[in-house]
């Protein structure tokens, strides 16, 4: 079995998508490869508040478990330069490489490139001599550094000089690829009719084609009479134009299929040669005046709005996984009801040990362990969970052995913000790549959301048996040395053993929380008042509020004569108001049942508890001086002279 990674910067470009489609053609057949696409972005990628954290896929991909990697390299050259390109790539030059569109210069690796020469010289032999424009310009994508738009450029001039037309550098616009800077670019030069002295221009794609076509149209341009224009790619862009555009081809997904075929051969020990050149094509429509039928293409665009609209569907079902918080197992028991508008065959879940911390500047590195915590397949009817995790060494196997059967899927890292937590593959069922990137950046969510959750679960649930097992045993003389004999609270000691415990397990499962100290108002008062038989009464009572206020799962202890102690597991400072307001309802409602002469209440201090702030001893100190605090703000309200 060959296992094979495809590079790409993002499916979010229709070029991105097609190469792909291509590769995915030419290996759907195959039954002794697994084919991984991955979607990169680029190292310490700047924008979004997350995407840079896509670089992990990559970083899995050193793997030895991958044989080759196929790099869609010229997705990579609009954000990075070829050197910074050709620097980010060489550390897989122990395994075989194809690139598509760029020469990586890793020695043993091949790659595609579609020369443009060939099909410059035809549109400027067309403009010229067939209709009679010898004025032609040039919009390019130089400042983007890509070699793709170097390389239109110098063809462009090089076709100028072989039909003897002038260069002119007034006709040349350098813009990045997109509509908006192409019209920004050309309009800043040419604000009206007078400053344009071209009749045809070409440009080195459609994008920038379309913002050239609506700049010159809002001059009062007529296209083509006045003004013919050409661009590169032929994308969907080209025929929804008006008027529709005359483009050069690429065959972009021919190039997918030539690349994944290179990649087969290579793996394989069959001759290949290091380069290979891809076709390109004119093709002529209404923007340099030429009659062509585009009832296909009509009908193709036609084709793709069902697929449209099944994509949004099986996104709108995906997106009620997310609601609400449920465990991993139920999870998965909801999912494989849904596994048909996924768009994926099967789902493979690896959890890493713990989340690890990959900040914008960081170097992610491939770990040393991972383990499997899912697969779901629902045509071998095959649904996994292992509550520990199968283990995996992801440096030697990304999955473990004989798991991962033949096919084509979509690999992603799973993370939350700046944290890392594993990786999911998912088996493609049809091409439909710009949709799968969002339904697996849906599942990828609901995934960690739902793991977090069962953590929590799993913590509450043993603190819950802890207090079980604490109650069960309250008889013997170890318990009751650590139990307070008046509110059946644990005594300092035992809210010291057991807090710290609580604390160690929580920050080990990732979890943090609350440390609270309270010190009840007014103790001395009360027994000099009311006798010391309300004073303890008024300690019970409290005792019983903290336990009704808080969680079964919670630690209590009463420290000395009217000191208490919580500590809460995965509460945050902003539950306080919530905590001290049902606190003093509690007290008023339970003075009243235990017929108290009096309202009881208690000054409290809290402080988190996270993995630098975690020794029980310290915490409480900080939470006294909160109290302290408290109180001096309630001494003030009662002596307001003061």
């Amino acid at each position: 079995m060959k296992k094979i990674a495809v590079f790409v910067h993002s499916m979010a470009s229709e070029y991105a998508t097609t190469v792909v489609s291509g590769i995915y053609d030419y290996f759907k057949d195959k039954k002794d490869v697994t084919l991984f696409i991955i979607q990169t972005r680029s190292p310490h990628y700047q924008y979004g508040i997350s995407e840079y954290q896509y670089w992990a896929g990559a970083e899995y991909a050193v793997s030895d478990d991958i044989d080759g990697i196929i790099i869609v390299s010229n997705t990579y050259n609009f954000i990075m330069t070829i050197d910074e390109i050709r620097s980010v790539f060489k550390k897989y030059k122990n395994k075989k490489i194809v690139s598509i569109g760029l020469d990586l210069k890793i020695p043993g690796s091949y790659y595609t490139t579609a020369n443009p020469d060939g099909v410059y010289d035809e549109i400027v032999d067309y403009l010229k001599n067939k209709k009679g424009r010898t004025n032609i310009g040039f919009m390019s994508g130089n400042p983007t550094g890509s070699l793709e738009s170097l390389a239109r450029y110098e063809a462009y001039k090089k076709a100028l000089k072989k039909h003897g037309l002038e260069y002119k550098e007034e006709n040349v616009f350098h813009a990045f690829f997109t509509m908006n800077s192409a019209s920004e670019i050309f309009l800043d030069k040419c604000r009206t009719k007078k400053d344009v002295h071209f009749d045809s221009i070409i440009c080195a794609n459609d994008m920038m084609a379309c913002g050239i076509m609506e700049a010159l149209q809002s001059l009062g341009f007529r296209i083509p009479e006045d003004i013919m224009i050409v661009g590169f790619d032929n994308t969907s862009h080209s025929c929804l134009t008006s008027p529709t555009l005359s483009t050069v081809d690429q065959v972009i997904k021919k190039q997918g299929e030539i690349a994944a075929k290179m990649m087969n051969d290579v793996l394989r020990n069959k001759k290949v040669n290091q380069v290979v050149e891809t076709p390109l094509k004119v093709i002529y429509r209404r923007s340099t005046d030429s009659e062509v039928n585009l009832t296909e293409q009509i009908l193709d665009n036609r084709n793709l709005q069902p697929e449209y609209y099944n994509d949004l569907s099986r996104i709108n079902t995906l997106q009620d996984l997310i609601r609400g918080n449920i465990t991993t197992k139920e999870f998965i028991d909801s999912f494989i009801h849904l596994m048909d508008c996924s768009g994926y065959d099967s789902v493979y879940c690896s959890i890493l040990d713990y989340p690890l911390p990959n900040l914008r500047e960081d170097n992610f590195t491939i770990p040393d362990h991972a383990k499997l915590l899912f697969y779901v397949d629902p045509g071998n009817k095959i649904s996994e969970y292992y509550e520990n995790g199968l283990i995996i060494k992801p440096k030697k196997q990304l999955f473990p052995k004989n798991t991962i059967p033949a096919g084509i899927y979509m690999f992603q890292p799973l993370y939350l913000i700046d944290l890392q937590y594993g990786y999911l593959c998912c088996k493609v069922r049809t091409p439909n790549f710009a949709a799968n990137s969002i339904t697996l950046k849906l599942l990828d969510t609901t995934i960690i959301q739902n793991y977090e959750f069962t953590k929590t679960m799993k913590l509450q649930h043993f603190l819950e048996e802890a207090n079980e097992k604490l109650l069960e045993n309250n008889s013997s003389l170890d318990i009751q040395s650590k139990t307070d004999e008046l509110t059946t609270l644990l005594n300092r000691r035992g809210f010291f053993e057991n807090g710290q415990k609580l604390i160690n397990f929580s920050l080990s499962v990732k979890n943090t929380g609350i440390v609270c100290f309270g010190d009840l108002d007014n103790l001395k008062i009360i027994n000099d008042t009311y006798g010391h038989d309300f004073g303890d009464l008024a300690l019970k009572t409290q005792a019983q509020v903290f336990k009704a206020a808080f969680r079964q799962s919670d630690i209590f202890g009463r420290l000395s004569g009217d000191e208490f102690a919580v500590i809460a597991n995965g509460m945050t400072l902003d539950n306080l108001d919530l905590v001290r307001n049902k606190i003093n309802s509690l007290n008023a409602q339970y003075s009243k049942e235990n017929k108290l002469p009096f309202t009881i209440s208690i000054s409290l201090g809290f402080v988190p508890f996270t993995s630098e702030n975690s020794d029980l001893t310290k915490l409480l100190k900080q939470a006294d001086q909160k109290l302290y605090e408290e109180k001096r703000i309630k001494h003030a309200k009662n002596n307001p002279q003061v």
